[in-house]
């Protein structure tokens, strides 16, 4: 794999959603068949599968995790390249949830790309994207994460297999994600405007 190749075409597919509106977003879970939103934590919501955003011009958007650089990093994805949610999938609209209201019918003016060190210099690549953080006109900011959530003690961790949205910034400061990842530990930021 050319990673720096692989980087300007995954840069170039998280430009795409730079200057959209989203008027529907839906989180892709583990169906466990008893109707529960297991994906709500107050400041932060996990969607173990992933993402969909669907914007003003109904065009579709998917943020999940994939392992293209590293297991577990953030890809994004229009939905035509690819129908990412099979069975055992639940669909939850989120749209109406009152976090996501600060960014509905926003445009998004910025994304900025947290690159994390793997400290494996033996594998296809040295680092992974783990974090974006979306600005809005509105001046709010969400960032999602490729993270997990320990359960018992709502902490999340890193090259995760799940996709988090954080509303809080000081959910970032406490589990040291996106701008508050330890340096020794960020390889890389991208801004995308």
């Amino acid at each position: 794999m050319d990673v720096d190749a692989e980087k300007i075409r995954f840069h170039e597919q998280v430009k795409a959603l730079v200057g959209r509106k989203f008027k529907r977003v839906r989180y892709a879970t583990i169906d466990y068949f008893d109707g529960k939103p297991y994906w709500n934590h107050g400041d932060f919501h996990n969607a173990e599968l992933g993402i969909e955003l669907t914007t003003d011009s109904d065009e579709v958007f998917n943020v999940s995790w994939d392992w293209k650089f590293y297991s577990y990093g953030l890809v994004v994805r229009r939905a035509k390249d690819e129908e990412l949610w099979k069975e055992d999938v639940v669909m939850w609209d989120v749209t109406l949830e009152p976090h996501w209201s600060l960014f509905i019918g926003k445009e998004l003016i910025q994304v900025t790309v947290y690159w994390r060190t793997t400290g494996d210099e033996e594998s296809r690549s040295p680092n992974y994207p783990q974090d974006f953080e979306f600005i809005f006109t509105s001046g709010h900011k969400l960032w999602l994460l490729a993270a997990c959530c320990d359960e018992s003690t709502k902490e999340l961790f890193g090259m995760g297999d799940e996709v988090t949205t954080v509303f809080d910034e000081d959910v970032l400061r406490r589990n040291n994600f996106g701008a508050y990842t330890p340096k020794k530990e960020l390889s890389q930021t991208v801004i995308i405007k």
